[in-house]
């Protein structure tokens, strides 16, 4: 299985003021990574998991996914983060996921994250 040592992404959601960071590969190189961006020192990825949204009021929401994942697993989990993910820009911004405009919201935020990150994954 191709091993995806680390890449990190930055994805603006609606404009440059809101965005989600993803990190893809190596976990503890990840997690280095978002401690540093957040200014904590703690365990955020558990080894056992495929993928993880981190969030913390104030900063812009970020996505782990593990780099060894095949295409198939590694663009579901991406998709199922980035929900976390953009859901918290949501909350932040007082929109409503049942409105109209929060399904569009969601949706494209979704499809900007897997355009962005999935061409390099591979």
């Amino acid at each position: 299985m191709k091993d995806r040592r680390y890449k990190e992404f930055y994805v603006p959601i609606l404009n440059d003021e809101y965005a989600v960071y993803v990190h893809i590969g190596d976990r503890v190189k990840s997690n280095k990574a978002i401690c540093k961006y957040l200014g904590k020192k703690e365990e955020f990825i558990d080894p056992q998991n495929r993928g993880k949204s981190v969030y913390c009021n104030g900063f812009h929401p970020c996505i782990w996914i593990d780099g060894t994942l095949g295409w198939k697993t590694a663009t579901g989990t991406l998709a199922h983060e980035a929900i976390h993910a953009v859901s918290e820009i949501m909350n932040w911004l007082g929109m409503d996921i049942k409105d109209q405009s929060g399904y569009e919201m969601l949706a494209h935020s979704v499809g900007a994250i897997l355009r962005k990150c999935l061409p390099d994954y591979k």
